[in-house]
């Protein structure tokens, strides 16, 4: 379903089932979402046209872990794979599941995708390295496609999105004993910011990079962004809605709405209306 920023319930799309993994395409045309099997576990991902209303398989991995992103005009996605009958692989596929995919580099690695930038440029991953545990890299698209390291310290650095004018790069680090929201520059060396309080995560731009949102518990915070160019930015501010009343909340799409997850009413585990979430669910 679509939420506003109320938590009030906008309209429903999809099939009931058992999902896991939601993400949205750019426009909100189209849902992604992963759908395991029952008996294994190992899914593969499937894709929503919310104009039409209806289901379609985009991969056939049958892997454990999949993460994907979509492109700016959402007619590809990007994949990684985790086990399964494709282990460890990187690669780049139409949406619609039909066609060649276009093999990236694979680390040895531990490697999840976590977005492609608005530009179409650049694809953004978490690769795990045993001295710097979780990394932020990034794949040049227009370059030799090669994993290029840009966030590798200590600490754990997920979550990697680029702002809509490809300036600002939020993440998440636990750099400071817990999780928190940060903005530095992208992608040449610059300024470094902490924008949440309190801890945080899952960041997500609005389609005009004025607002800046992540979660945080049972809350979802919101943060303006005063000027785009120079990254000036406010404090944050709670939204009126309850993470907790969903199964997974997602990164706002246009209109100010946001997709959601929420279970079939009276308590069943199964199935479940998937719509979208960032990457792991907000209670994490």
């Amino acid at each position: 379903m679509w939420v506003d920023r109320t938590g009030k319930e906008l309209g429903r799309f999809g099939e009931f089932g058992l999902y896991s993994a939601p993400n949205a395409s750019p426009d909100g045309s189209l849902v992604g979402l992963v759908r395991p099997d029952p008996d294994t576990g190992r899914g593969d991902v499937w894709i929503v046209d919310t104009k039409r209303n209806t289901v379609s398989r985009s991969t056939f991995a049958d892997a454990a872990i999949n993460t994907y992103a979509f492109s700016p005009d959402a007619k590809r996605i990007a994949v990684t794979t985790i086990a399964g009958a494709v282990s460890g692989g990187i690669w780049i596929q139409p949406t619609s599941g039909s066609g060649t995919q276009e093999k990236l580099e694979t680390p040895k690695s531990f490697v999840t995708v976590n977005s492609w930038s608005p530009n179409g440029r650049y694809l953004f991953f978490n690769v795990q390295n045993n001295a710097t545990r979780q990394d932020v890299y990034y794949v040049d698209l227009n370059g030799d496609r090669k994993l290029i390291p840009f966030l590798q310290s200590p600490a754990n650095e997920v979550g990697a999105v680029l702002s809509p004018n490809g300036k600002w790069l939020a993440y998440t680090s636990d750099e400071s004993g817990r999780s928190e929201v940060y903005v530095t520059a992208f992608p040449d060396p610059g300024g470094k910011w902490q924008v949440s309080n309190g801890g945080g995560g899952f960041a997500s731009w609005s389609a005009d990079g004025k607002q800046l949102y992540y979660a945080v518990g049972d809350k979802l915070m919101l943060v303006a962004i005063q000027n785009v160019e120079t990254f000036e930015f406010g404090a944050p501010a709670a939204l009126p809605i309850h993470v907790n009343e969903f199964a997974a909340l997602g990164p706002v799409a246009p209109g100010e709405r946001f997709p959601a997850l929420k279970p079939l009413s009276g308590g069943q585990s199964h199935p479940q209306e998937v719509i979208l979430n960032w990457t792991g669910t907000l209670k994490q």
